[in-house]
């Protein structure tokens, strides 16, 4: 379960998203979001150690 998890959190992390939202955000007058990569490089990491 937690291989899977990783899995989907390295999808997640794909920089076009973050470039998106930025985007997004300023069409829209929007205060740009905070990136969740660090978080994720975090959690991706952490659940691979898990495993090992």
């Amino acid at each position: 379960m937690a291989r899977n998890l990783a899995a989907h959190l390295e999808i997640m992390d794909d920089p076009r998203r973050d470039r998106y939202l930025r985007l997004l955000a300023v069409v829209n007058g929007w205060p740009a979001p905070e990136s969740p990569a660090p978080v994720l490089h975090w959690a991706v990491e952490a659940l691979r150690t898990r495993q090992l």
